[in-house]
């Protein structure tokens, strides 16, 4: 699931995850994904943390207050250690900083979804 209000962010990353042999399905705001998965399983969630209304973080928590025990990765244009901090204590398990590489998206993707097969 790939959550983002930015329409040219959503189809960059839509691009680059398709490209990896994946189903992607999209969110443009943070209730519309919490309504998502309270409804379908997900392998994994890439987050935007600035959305109008619900915000990425409290989406993330709300996300894991489902149960949802699958990875969720923040996308965001902060990258200090204050904004990588916050999404780590939302609940969050990586943060990306945008823009981001196909082979920043690919790597951070591959090693969380390694990670929670193991």
């Amino acid at each position: 699931l790939i959550v983002d209000d930015n329409p040219v962010n959503l189809l960059v990353a839509k691009k680059i995850v398709t490209h990896m042999g994946t189903n992607v399905t999209t969110a443009v705001n943070g209730e519309e994904a919490i309504e998502m998965v309270k409804r379908n399983s997900y392998d994994l969630v890439l987050m935007d943390i600035q959305m109008p209304g619900i915000d990425g973080h409290h989406a993330a928590m709300e996300i894991r207050r489902l149960d949802f025990k699958n990875p969720i990765i923040a996308l965001s244009a902060n990258a200090y250690k204050d904004d990588v901090m916050k999404s780590l204590n939302a609940g969050m398990n990586d943060h990306i900083e945008k823009p981001f590489t196909d082979v920043q998206l690919f790597e951070a993707i591959s090693k969380h979804i390694t990670d929670s097969a193991d």
